[in-house]
């Protein structure tokens, strides 16, 4: 190359089009392709599983079987769709998979009278601990002894295809407020349902855990006879509720 006579200005020249880098970068990293399994777009505000189908070239019942676990749909759509799910961040609806298969919600509700009373809290932790260790959410609810929210949180939990439902605490002494709990939970258990209770009548003709209230008022009692007291006094919870009606009851039969 010949050195510019002094003074004279050197005009640079380029062949071909600029392949010089943007400053602060290396030539290497524009030069590095990308993978196209490494590609992840930035996830929009809500991708829709249309949007995953459209990108990878399915159905829109195919993409939602092969995100659903269902083997009814080849293995190399199933990649397509789940790589196509991945690229655009898209998170599945669970609420949505909960109504198009009980069997796949992992939602147990668990309705008790005042989760703030230690006996039904007690009851609540142990079932939240087995719970978590078979990978399931529980949703708790508290009626405050209200018949009628007790029955509108089954309904809810049947409209969200709860995999079980657990009744904690005493029954009411109300034909009415029995014939509506059968009327909810019947098709519930028809329909592959779980429910069990604690403290309730076997009457409800569900898996039960019933504590022998009746028979350990009735022992109760006679130990006080036995012992040479007469007169007594019984200081019980609300009249309507099973578990006192029941206790009551065994308490004179042991007199």
């Amino acid at each position: 190359m010949t050195a510019p006579a002094h003074g004279q200005e050197v005009v640079p020249k380029f062949r071909g089009p600029a392949t010089t880098a943007p400053l602060g970068v290396e030539l290497s990293e524009r030069e590095t392709p990308v993978h196209p399994d490494t590609r992840r777009r930035a996830p929009a505000a809500h991708v829709t599983l249309d949007a995953v189908a459209r990108e990878a070239g399915v159905s829109l019942a195919t993409a939602s079987r092969a995100l659903n676990g269902t083997t009814r749909v080849r293995d190399d759509l199933r990649g397509r769709v789940r790589a196509a799910a991945d690229l655009l961040g898209y998170i599945p609806n669970a609420h949505a998979q909960a109504l198009a298969s009980a069997e796949g919600n992992r939602t147990v509700g668990l309705i008790c009278h005042d989760v703030g009373d230690p006996y039904f809290a007690g009851i609540a932790g142990g079932v939240m601990r087995a719970a978590a260790e078979q990978d399931l959410l529980v949703m708790l609810a508290s009626t405050f002894r209200e018949p009628a929210r007790e029955i509108a949180y089954v309904s809810m939990l049947r409209a969200q295809r709860a995999r079980a439902i657990l009744l904690i605490g005493s029954g009411f002494q109300d034909r009415a407020w029995e014939r509506a709990m059968d009327a909810e939970l019947e098709p519930y258990v028809r329909a592959g349902g779980r429910v069990a209770v604690v403290s309730r009548h076997r009457s409800m003709r569900v898996d039960t855990i019933q504590p022998e209230n009746r028979a350990g008022a009735a022992a109760l009692a006679a130990s006080l006879v036995a012992l040479g007291h007469r007169d007594f006094a019984v200081l019980s919870g609300p009249p309507e509720l099973t578990t006192v009606a029941d206790r009551l009851a065994g308490f004179r039969e042991g007199l």
